[in-house]
Formats: C-alpha cells, structure tokens, sequence
C-alpha cells in the first residue's frame, strides 16, 4: 500500500489516513476485500452499478504488470484507525489525457464532516500526476452519478438529489447526451438511469464539448479500464457512438444546479 496523506479529522488529534491500494503485498490484498464489503457494496446497493470485487483485482494486476500502457488505475482507500470509512475508484486514460472516477463515497457516520472533498481533492491530484507523468495537462474528469430524476429515493443509499446538488458545488455538470452504461459482466445488465457528469480544465471546454472528444473519452475507458478490444462492437457504446456523431454542434454542459431544480424539463439529458 502507498500512504498518499495522513490529514487529522473531527475534534481529536486522530489521523485519517489515504492509502493507494496495488497488488504488490498480500495486505493489499486483504484491504481491497475489506473495502469492497464494507465500503462499497453499501453505497451501490444496485449490482448493475457495481463493479465486481474480480474485476477490480483484475484492473489492479494488470497496473501491476505494466499491460495499461501511459494509462492508469487507482484504488484510493481512507482509514481511520482500524477502520475503513471511505474511498474511490478512478482511471486516468492518456489518449484524452482524463480522468474517470467510477466510484467515490463516505460511509454515513462519517459524512458531513468534509471528509469527501478531501478524497475528491486526492482524487483528482492522482489523476493529474498521471497526466504530468504522461507529459500532458489533464483536461477533464468524467464521473456517473444517478439521475435524480429516474432513480427513486427509497432505492438508492444516498439521495440523488442531494448528491446531485454536492457534485455541483464540487464544479462538474452534465454532458448533455443519453449516457448508458454498459452491462458490467454477462450477469449484470445496462443502467439507463446515470448521469455523465464532468468537471473541465481546459478553456476550449468552458460550454460544451466536441461529441469526437466524449466520444474518444468512452472509446479509451471501455478499452483500457474495462479491456474491451474493440468498443465499437459492444452495442452500448455502438448506440452511443451512433447518437454523438448525428449531433450537430458540440455537446452542452448543463449545470447540476439547473438539472435538478424544481422544473424537471430542465433535465434534458434523457
């Protein structure tokens, strides 16, 4: 495990600290079960929405053999004491030079505290030193969050309304297009019920973005995160592929602020 920070949290001296999983030790090993049982299962209670522990394993080894190129796969762990209390999933893909977070969470008694922005914040700076590593500036970040307004309350571990409106503070907005996400495993089906959200770094992308660069965006993450050779013979992303190059113009960012507001045409990402 690579200790990235130690930061100290709540009223007491105690240290959370953030750790970088690998497969490199059999205590990393141990920590990533931990994390996916008591962590992230939890907080995606949907299995079409999680990633499977295998999976996971599978992306880390093939970081360990160096078979994902200039591109990158993180496992960013929080610990306080003993305890796992938070932690995010995230991909840095060279071709786009951007950043992918698949999963980011808190565990309830440890929300409200600010403990996320922090994980976000290491997060994205993982993120950006692959691109520094890659010579590059990285120049977005794609998140999936659940539409607020097809996912109900009483289903999800977290209101979607309230994480909506938390992504928003956090600067990213929605890529205003019908997003899909692939079944994960032959088991698990499509989620049509997910925003693609993003937070941009590049001023060519203050109001929108070119449907080719979404679309090379989806192209690298279903080929080097989830090792699809060729993506454009995976149906998801073929529909998807098929939609953004009929587009005409570039592809607006919707605040998260404006999606979620009492006027639900607004939400026109569907």
């Amino acid at each position: 495990m690579l200790r990235v920070a130690a930061e100290k949290w709540g009223e007491s001296d105690a240290m959370v600290e953030f750790l970088e999983l690998s497969m490199a030790e059999q205590t990393d090993h141990e920590m990533l079960r931990r994390f996916y049982s008591e962590c992230l299962v939890p907080a995606f209670p949907d299995p079409d929405e999680r990633e499977s522990l295998e999976n996971i394993q599978k992306y880390l080894w093939l970081k360990q053999r160096g078979e994902l190129g200039a591109n990158n796969y993180h496992v960013l762990v929080v610990l306080d004491g003993d305890a796992v209390v938070a932690g995010s999933v995230s991909a840095y893909l060279e071709k786009p030079s951007a950043g992918a977070i698949e999963y980011l969470f808190v565990n309830p008694e440890q929300r409200g505290k600010g403990l996320a922005t922090h994980l976000l914040e290491a997060t994205e700076h993982t993120l950006a030193a692959d691109a520094e590593s890659a010579r590059r500036a990285i120049e977005l970040i794609i998140a999936e969050i659940q539409d607020p307004f097809r996912t109900p309350r009483s289903g999800a571990a977290f209101d979607p309304f309230k994480r909506a409106a938390i992504w928003h503070r956090w600067g990213y907005r929605v890529m205003d297009f019908p997003y899909v996400q692939r079944a994960l495993t032959p088991q698990q089906a499509t989620v049509d019920t997910l925003l693609l959200i993003t937070r941009t770094f590049s001023a060519e992308f203050e109001q929108s973005i070119p449907p080719d660069r979404v679309l090379t965006v989806l192209h690298e993450y279903l080929r080097w995160v989830m090792q699809i050779p060729v993506p454009r013979e995976e149906p998801t992303f073929a529909a998807m592929a098929e939609h953004l190059s009929g587009v005409d113009g570039p592809i607006p960012l919707i605040a998260l602020s404006d999606y979620v507001s009492d006027d639900a045409s607004k939400g026109s990402a569907k």
